[in-house]
Formats: C-alpha cells, structure tokens, sequence
C-alpha cells in the first residue's frame, strides 16, 4: 500500500472552520504529495463531497486515487482537485 507524505492531525477543528465541521490540519506536504497541491496549514473539510472525517486518512485515500476537495485556506474556502498519484 502507498502513502503519500501528508502529515496531518486527525479530527481537529478551529474556530475558523468550525461553521464547516470538522475534518483535517495538513500540517506537512512532502514530495511524494506534491500532487495534491495541497499546502501545510491547509485544511481539509471534504472529499469528493463527502466529510473528510468519513472518507479516512487523507495520506492514504490521495494515495490511491485523484480526488475533489474543499479546504479551507487562510480565510478562504478553496476547492482543489488533485493529480492521480504517479
């Protein structure tokens, strides 16, 4: 099984994201993750338009597959899709 160098705190939520639920801090984006486009800091509230919590460790499920996400970045809500891993 592949895992993508994506460090995050599992189940976490900040005032900021709190109106969104819960979901996921990234807090470290290695090589292996590039990808994804995801950044630290980030933090990830869906995928494919399900809760993050649901869909598992986002370093495993990006591993396996592209995917649509909704984060929240700074003070924005972004939407990204990221890259099949190679």
């Amino acid at each position: 099984m592949r895992i993508l160098a994506i460090c995050v705190l599992a189940l976490v939520s900040s005032s900021a994201a709190l109106a969104q639920g819960a979901g996921y801090r990234v807090r470290f984006v290695g090589e292996s993750a590039a990808q994804t486009h995801l950044q630290a800091g980030d933090f990830i509230l869906s995928v494919d338009n399900a809760d993050a919590r649901v869909a598992g460790d986002p370093s495993v499920y990006l591993a396996r597959r592209p995917a649509d996400l909704t984060i929240y970045r700074g003070s924005e809500l972004v939407r990204i899709k990221t890259a099949p891993s190679p």
